[in-house]
């Protein structure tokens, strides 16, 4: 018989995480990106097999996708500032807060919808690799609407292809649990809430002002 040799192209994943040079990076990004965004399936049941990369290796790449979209929208929100003077040590930390503060989220979630017995890595590597949808915040106009509910829909569908669950458990994991935490956080904070939101989002100050307003006239209304 005649023997046929298959050779089989390695995938953007494989290359992002195997390579060792820069330009390599810069090219296979954007195919990267476009896997994650428009085929979030394939991406992340890829993601489940570990092959021959080590897995800190592995973590650490997640983390640089995770933070050069963090910082590409970073330097998108410098044209909302409009004028405002922020808090340049926070300002310039906020990828890496709000990076910290959705794992914490999705992580504790994961562990209260999936078990206590699931590990963290794959929600890690889930939680890096959503950071794709950061790209949408250069649409005008409707850019964070677009990218929040894309961000949140990649975190479902990884939660449900790394943990092999339900898309029902997924959804609630991914965006249910966290935002009920969130809201949670919040009012117990209470003004402080308000003033930290304000120390990193300097340009909301006027979406915060209008939001308290609107509060206190409904409950002085209540009181009525």
């Amino acid at each position: 018989g005649q023997f046929q040799k298959v050779v089989t192209m390695p995938t953007p994943l494989y290359i992002w995480e195997e390579s060792r040079d820069t330009l390599s990076f810069v090219k296979v990004l954007p195919r990267l990106s476009f896997n994650i965004l428009f085929k979030p399936v394939v991406f992340f049941k890829e993601l489940t097999l570990s092959g021959s990369v080590d897995t800190k290796k592995r973590l650490l790449r997640a983390a640089l996708f995770a933070f050069l979209f963090g910082y590409l929208k970073l330097f998108i929100d410098l044209s909302f500032l409009a004028g405002v003077v922020p808090n340049f040590a926070l300002f310039f930390l906020r990828p890496v807060i709000n990076f910290l503060v959705t794992l914490a989220l999705v992580t504790t979630s994961v562990k209260l919808i999936l078990g206590f017995d699931k590990l963290l890595v794959p929600a890690f590597l889930v939680v890096c690799y959503r950071s794709a949808a950061e790209i949408f915040y250069c649409i005008p106009v409707f850019g964070p609407v677009f990218a929040g509910v894309w961000g949140i829909a990649l975190l479902a569908v990884g939660i449900k292809e790394v943990y092999y669950s339900s898309m029902v458990k997924a959804v609630l994991a991914a965006a249910i649990v966290p935002f009920i935490m969130l809201l949670f956080v919040f009012l117990s904070l209470g003004p402080a809430a308000n003033r930290l939101v304000i120390t990193l989002y300097p340009e909301a100050q006027k979406q915060v002002v209008k939001l308290n307003d609107m509060n206190a006239y409904l409950y002085v209304s209540s009181i009525a």
